[in-house]
C-alpha cells in the first residue's frame, strides 16, 4: 500500500519507479549490436545503443522497453517547439530526448550537447540508428568561457549505477578530458524555441 502511494505521489510530479535489477530487462527489443560495447534494442519508439551491463541505469531500463524516460518534459515542450526552429539538449546523455525533440516540429534542429566521452559515442549512434539527420551533436562542456579543458571523472557504476549520476567536476585534475562551449559562440541561423539543461 505504502509502494502505490509513493509511486502515485511520484508520478503526480512526472515521475515513475522502474524497477532495474532484472538484467533481461527489455530483452524483446534486444537485437545484436554491431558494437561489442554496447546492447543494441530496437524498440516501438526507436532504435538505441546503451551501454551493456548498466541493468540498475532507470535513464537505459525506461529506453530498453520503449519509453520515453522524461515523458513530462518532452510534455511541456511540445507547446514551445516552433516550426523552423532551434532545441538545445545541454546534457543530452543517451539522445533519447533529442530524437524526440526533432519530431516535434517541422524543420527544428536539435543541437545536442553530451561532456561524457562514452555517453557522447553512444548519442551519435543513436542518432545514426534512427536516421535523425536533424540532431547536430556536439562533445563539450557547455559553459561560460569558450576552449577551457576540463576533466570529465571516470564514472563509477558501483558508486552510482548510472552514467547520468556524473557531473563534471571544474575542479578534477583526473579523468577523461573535455573542452568547454559557450551558447554565444555558435552561430545560429534561427530562433530557439527550447531548451533543455541537465
Amino acid at each position: 500500500m505504502i509502494k502505490r502511494y509513493v509511486r502515485k505521489l511520484m508520478q503526480k510530479f512526472g515521475y515513475d519507479i522502474v524497477k532495474t535489477s532484472n538484467d533481461e530487462y527489455g530483452k524483446e527489443f534486444k537485437s545484436v549490436s554491431s558494437d561489442n560495447r554496447f546492447d543494441f534494442y530496437n524498440t516501438p519508439i526507436g532504435n538505441y545503443y546503451l551501454p551493456k551491463e548498466t541493468y540498475s541505469d532507470v535513464v537505459a531500463n525506461s529506453i530498453r522497453i520503449g519509453n520515453v524516460f522524461d515523458e513530462a518534459i518532452l510534455n511541456i515542450a511540445k507547446p514551445y517547439i516552433k516550426e523552423g526552429s532551434i532545441i538545445l539538449d545541454i546534457g543530452a546523455n543517451y539522445g533519447q530526448m533529442a530524437i524526440e525533440y526533432s519530431k516535434l516540429g517541422k524543420d527544428v534542429t536539435v543541437y545536442a550537447f553530451e561532456a561524457q566521452k562514452l555517453v557522447f559515442e553512444i548519442l551519435q549512434k543513436n542518432i545514426e540508428a534512427n536516421r535523425a539527420n536533424n540532431v547536430k551533436p556536439f562533445y563539450n562542456a557547455v559553459y561560460d568561457v569558450d576552449n577551457i579543458q576540463f576533466n570529465f571523472p571516470v564514472p563509477d557504476l558501483v558508486k552510482f549505477s548510472s552514467y547520468g549520476s556524473y557531473g563534471l567536476d571544474l575542479k578534477s585534475q583526473s579523468g577523461i578530458p573535455v573542452t568547454s562551449i559557450t551558447i554565444d559562440s555558435i552561430n545560429f541561423d534561427r530562433p530557439i524555441s527550447f531548451m533543455k539543461m541537465t
